[in-house]
C-alpha cells in the first residue's frame, strides 16, 4: 500500500478534503474511499483535471489532517458538496438531483443546474 502513495497526489487530495468535506463523529458509509479518489481526479467543479490519484494516497491525506478510516469509508460529512451545482454532478454523476429544502440550489430542465 505504502508504494502507491504520491506526494502530488496527496496534496491534490489534501486541496480537496479541506474545501468540501468536514469531520464527523460516526464513520459514514455513504462513499468509500474508492468514489471520493474518482472524484478528486474529477477536479473542482467537475472539471477534468487528467490527473491520476491511487486510493492510497487518498487514504493518506485524510489520514494525515485526523479523518479516521475503517472497511473503506470515513467519518466525513459531504454536505458542503450538495450546495455547488457542480460538485454535485461530479459526486453524483448528475443523476440525482438534490433536494431543495435549503432552497440553494434547483434543476431546470433547459437550464440544468440553477442557484434558485
Amino acid at each position: 500500500m505504502i508504494n502507491n502513495i504520491n506526494e502530488d497526489q496527496v496534496k491534490s487530495c489534501l486541496n480537496w478534503l479541506e474545501k468540501w468535506v468536514t469531520p464527523i463523529g460516526t464513520i459514514n458509509k455513504k462513499f468509500g474511499s474508492y468514489k471520493l479518489k474518482h472524484i478528486v481526479e474529477e477536479g473542482e467543479f467537475g472539471e477534468t483535471c487528467h490527473k491520476y490519484v491511487s486510493e492510497e494516497s487518498f487514504i493518506e491525506a485524510a489520514s494525515r489532517i485526523g479523518y479516521r478510516f475503517k472497511d473503506g469509508y470515513f467519518n466525513m460529512s459531504f454536505k458542503k458538496i450538495l450546495v455547488d451545482p457542480k460538485q454535485y454532478q461530479a459526486f453524483y454523476g448528475g443523476a440525482l438531483k438534490p433536494s431543495n429544502k435549503s432552497g440553494r440550489i434547483k434543476w431546470d430542465k433547459m437550464k440544468g443546474w440553477k442557484k434558485s
